[in-house]
C-alpha cells in the first residue's frame, strides 16, 4: 500500500508532528509511537522530502540531525520514554541498544551513551 504525499504544507504538518511525537511529548501512552522503529524512520523520511523545500526559503540550509545528546530537550525526553518502559532491567544488553537507537532515531546516539543508559534500572 502506498500514500502519497505531495503537498508541502502536508508534509511540513507531518515532519513536524512526528518530531513532537518523538521528541516533545512525554505522557506514558506516547512510548509506543515514540518506540517505534517506523516513527523515525517515516520522520527520516519527510525530512529529507523536504530538504528543498528548507534550502530555498534558505539556501545553506543542511538536513542534520546529528547526536541526540546534543539536543538536550530531545535527550531528556527519551530518558522520560526510557523510564516508561517496564522490565527494562530484565532486558538483554542487545535488546537494550536497539531500543535506545530507536528511540534516538533519525538523531544518532553515542556507544558510550548506549552503553550507560543500558546500564540503568
Amino acid at each position: 500500500m502506498a500514500i502519497v504525499i505531495d503537498d508541502t504544507l502536508d508534509l511540513i504538518f507531518l515532519q513536524k508532528a512526528l518530531t513532537f511525537i518523538k521528541f516533545s511529548y512525554t505522557d506514558y501512552d506516547a512510548q509506543y509511537l515514540a518506540g517505534s522503529p517506523s516513527s523515525g524512520k517515516l520522520l527520516e523520511r519527510v525530512s529529507k522530502e523536504l530538504e528543498p523545500y528548507y534550502q530555498k526559503i534558505k539556501p545553506d540550509y543542511r538536513l542534520v540531525f546529528g547526536s541526540i545528546e546534543d539536543d538536550n530537550q530531545s535527550f531528556q525526553n527519551l530518558k522520560i520514554h526510557l523510564a516508561h518502559i517496564n522490565d527494562w532491567n530484565m532486558l538483554d544488553m542487545g535488546t537494550k541498544a536497539e531500543v535506545l537507537r530507536t528511540l534516538a532515531t533519525p538523531f544518532s546516539i553515542s556507544k558510550a551513551t548506549v552503553e550507560q543508559l543500558s546500564n540503568t534500572d
